[in-house]
């Protein structure tokens, strides 16, 4: 906020009296942020899946307003491997959990747009809202199911194995407001401010997940079980 300092050895008479050892002139710099201005953002990536982060923000300000506008889209999205191969005593008994190595996708999508504007009504009275709006969004993706194969010592050959295929799904939706008042009291920072708010959201989720056990490897089906949470 300072534009420039100035020492002034000799001050004039315009200065008072117990300024004539020397005084220090603080020179503040002008509000140059006056009219519109904004900027953009870009992000574009690719790591095995291509994923992007793009957005804006526009401000303007007058010797009345302050208004902002900003927005966001994204996309997200990559891939997991995933391998295991662990053994566990069991009834005087190792058995060997090999698991294949298994690759996944995800993605994750994102919208954002937020509003505010703030009204000076006069130096001690200011009026303003703001307004948010998120839609957030993990899609359903069909990835293949990982193997388990079991093995007992001495580990040659397969016993049993089974399957396990999860999907996965999210939706959230929220939008928020705000509407306030502010009154200064005095020039040593007492006010009060008057706020009304409101939030709503809303979620939606489907999450999956099948198992199946067969006799050796992927030879003799046994049974499956399925779990689902809403």
């Amino acid at each position: 906020d300072v534009e420039k300092i100035e020492t002034i050895s000799n001050p004039s008479s315009k200065y008072e009296a117990q300024g004539t050892a020397g005084i220090i002139n603080i020179i503040f710099a002008k509000n140059k942020t006056n009219g519109l201005s904004g900027d953009v953002n870009s992000f574009t990536g690719y790591e095995k899946e291509w994923s992007y982060n793009d957005g804006f923000n526009l401000n303007y300000v007058n010797k009345k307003w302050v208004v902002s506008l900003g927005a966001n889209l994204m996309s997200w999205a990559g891939r997991n491997s995933s391998a295991i191969d662990e053994y566990i005593w069991h009834n005087n008994d190792t058995i060997n959990f090999k698991q294949e190595n298994t690759e996944s996708k995800y993605r994750f999508n994102s919208q954002n747009v937020n509003l505010s504007a703030d009204y000076k009504i006069n130096d001690n009275n200011s009026l303003g809202f703001t307004l948010n709006y998120s839609h957030d969004k993990q899609p359903n993706i069909d990835n293949p199911a990982s193997i388990t194969n079991i093995l007992h010592s001495p580990y040659i050959s397969i016993d049993s194995s089974y399957s396990t295929k999860n999907v996965s799904g999210n939706k959230d939706n929220s939008l928020s407001s705000s509407l306030y008042y502010n009154h200064k009291l005095d020039s040593l920072g007492g006010q009060y401010t008057i706020d009304f708010d409101f939030d709503w959201n809303k979620s939606n989720s489907n999450n999956s997940s099948l198992t199946q056990y067969y006799d050796g490897y992927l030879a003799k089906f046994i049974r499956g079980e399925r779990i689902d949470a809403l």
